[in-house]
């Protein structure tokens, strides 16, 4: 639970929940979340990648920690409140890690695990749109190949409203897209009464749509009505 520590905070503040190898600075698992509603669930495993594949099985250990950015950056700020634990050793399952903030006594709970399918649990009422992604017979990937699912404002700028990348070792998957995936800060899903949602295959694994780019058919939705989607690249 955030309590206390999410009061007065600006609009562009989020909470980072990350692991990484103990010893290195560069996370392998990052989620971005907003901090709006408490308590906060969030579920770490290969859809949070911050770059290319990585493969978690039972007996590796990480280390977890969680941090309150006020300016929503990345790159951590001497004030930012944080707290990490070492030495967690994943299970053939999912293993609770339990973080407290320094400041108010803040509280997240991080899932990690090295299960395929991302599970958020979403504030009620918020968009949390349930997207099973898959590959259309005859599509193939190989690295440095990765799947992104985006979801932009129909009919409107090219920027993505939210964006998830994933291995497309990973596929087929299912995970939830909610405002938490947003592109920028005052710019999300619960902004818009309708979004189109489409996964691409990017073979150059770039984020830039690109020659030999196979996508899947677009889908417009309401974000609110938690209604599940399939995407299904190459089928159109």
């Amino acid at each position: 639970d955030l309590g206390a520590a999410a009061a007065g905070l600006p609009e562009t503040a989020v909470l980072f929940v990350f692991a990484r190898k103990p010893g290195e600075r560069m996370p392998l698992l990052v989620a971005r979340r907003g901090v709006q509603d408490s308590p906060i669930t969030v579920r770490l495993d290969a859809a949070n990648a911050m770059q290319g594949t990585v493969h978690l099985s039972g007996g590796d250990v990480l280390e977890v920690g969680a941090r309150l950015s006020r300016s929503g950056n990345l790159v951590a700020d001497t004030n930012d409140p944080q707290a990490t634990v070492g030495d967690v050793r994943l299970t053939g399952g999912v293993v609770d890690v339990q973080l407290a903030l320094a400041t108010g006594g803040s509280v997240a709970h991080a899932l990690v695990g090295p299960a395929a399918t991302s599970q958020i649990v979403a504030a009620p009422h918020a968009p949390a749109i349930p997207i099973t992604v898959q590959f259309a017979p005859g599509i193939a990937a190989a690295a440095p190949a990765r799947v992104y699912i985006i979801a932009r404002a129909p009919d409107g700028p090219p920027m993505p409203i939210a964006v998830r990348a994933l291995d497309p070792g990973a596929l087929p998957v299912t995970l939830t897209l909610t405002d938490a995936d947003a592109m920028q800060a005052g710019r999300a899903l619960s902004s818009l009464n309708e979004v189109e949602v489409v996964a691409r295959l990017s073979r150059s694994g770039s984020p830039m749509r690109g020659a030999g780019d196979v996508e899947s058919a677009a889908r417009r939705i309401d974000p609110r009505s938690n209604a599940p989607v399939a995407l299904i690249i190459g089928a159109q």
